[in-house]
């Protein structure tokens, strides 16, 4: 944004009272976001943009169903050993062990392993090993700022050195050099890349996540009907991050062009994209197409559950015709955070957060985790056990 500042390439948004006049609920509603951008970029005077993620900080964690980090394990094999509760990262190890005589070869053949960690998002840190402890509090810097070779825990400031011989990084590093010395760790970790663990993750090669969005590639539809698929497991002393939200908006900015020959018009735009109607349909599609109110809270209607999130499905012609994923915002660009609560539903924004959704979306493999941990979602679970930092 400074380039472009320099370039005059950017529209202040306080020229001729735009702001105030065309943007009255981002005044009214973000004002701190405002502030941000006056001190970055206008000189306490000008705003040239606004951040994304803004949310008027909802309590709790900001992460959806789950959080950035968890443990995740196979949950199907985790039953077939009698779901022992795992007292500490060694103990997982054994944990690992058992599932692995259960289940030694992927559906191609493959040998499984407990973990599969790539190369290719390592820097000062080994990333898995570094990312391991922010199951338990501590993390590369608070969510916001790199700590460069300390790991911090945001919940007390206590830093550790990654060569504290008493932290969690060593500690890891020695958890991962026994995993290897029990056949745990995938041989493949000192040179394989992302997408080539991906790929054993979709063969079911492995059997523990610290990422549920990496692991949820074997969670297809079929295997969850068949009670397959990897669930949130609790590690005794867990304590997992989670980078909450930010009244002041992200580092990524939506502004207006210099040149622009209705600026006031823009605006209007951009303040609608952050009114809770703008962000409900940003997100869910329109009103009475996707979703509508029942008793107060918003419900998927049955086209919104065939084309959300962003499915090819053929839209009536009375919403403008073409299939929904082509008529999707096509932005790049998240004005207020997905999981922030919408204050005219107080649901978040996302709709598989919506109570609605939660109480309908079922399958065998979730009923069963459900039923044994007692939540709905992982963040669920891990909020009413005061497991989360």
């Amino acid at each position: 944004m400074a380039g472009r500042l320099k370039a005059n390439a950017l529209f202040d948004w306080t020229t001729d009272g735009i702001l105030d006049t065309y943007g009255k609920y981002i005044v009214e509603n973000y004002s701190k976001a405002i502030e941000k951008n006056k001190i970055s970029f206008g000189n306490g005077k000008s705003v040239y943009g606004l951040g994304h993620s803004v949310a008027n900080m909802p309590e709790g964690p900001s992460e959806g169903e789950d959080m950035v980090y968890q443990s995740e394990l196979r949950w199907d094999l985790y039953e077939k050993i009698g779901m022992p509760e795992i007292e500490s990262p060694e103990d997982l190890l054994h944990v690992l062990k058992r599932m692995q005589e259960i289940e030694p070869t992927s559906e191609s053949g493959m040998p499984t392993y407990g973990f599969s960690i790539w190369s290719d998002w390592d820097g000062n840190m080994v990333m898995y090993v570094k990312s391991f402890a922010a199951l338990f509090g501590c993390d590369e810097g608070d969510g916001f700022n790199n700590a460069g070779f300390l790991l911090y825990s945001p919940d007390d400031g206590d830093c550790q050195g990654a060569l504290d011989p008493d932290g969690w990084y060593i500690r890891v590093l020695r958890l991962f050099f026994k995993a290897n010395q029990m056949g745990l760790l995938d041989p493949d970790s000192i040179s394989q890349k992302y997408d080539d663990v991906i790929r054993k993750y979709q063969d079911g090669a492995i059997l523990f996540s610290l990422f549920p969005w990496a692991c949820n590639v074997y969670n297809t539809p079929e295997r969850l009907s068949q009670g397959k698929g990897f669930r949130y497991v609790p590690i005794k002393g867990q304590k997992i991050i989670s980078y909450g939200f930010d009244e002041r908006g992200g580092n990524r900015v939506i502004s207006i062009g210099a040149k622009a020959e209705h600026p006031e018009r823009l605006m209007e735009l951009i303040n609608w994209m952050y009114t809770p109607e703008g962000v409900m349909t940003i997100y869910n599609g329109p009103e009475g197409l996707t979703w509508e109110m029942k008793n107060g809270k918003p419900v998927l209607t049955e086209f919104g559950k065939q084309a959300l999130p962003n499915n090819p499905v053929d839209v009536p012609e009375e919403f403008g015709g073409g299939t929904f994923r082509d008529g999707q915002n096509q932005m790049n660009f998240e004005t207020v955070h997905r999981n922030a609560i919408n204050p005219e539903t107080n649901e978040p924004y996302d709709f598989r957060l919506w109570s609605s959704y939660l109480e309908e979306n079922s399958n065998p493999l979730l009923d069963k985790w459900r039923e044994a941990m007692g939540a709905l979602t992982t963040k669920d679970y891990l909020m009413k056990n005061n497991m989360v930092r």
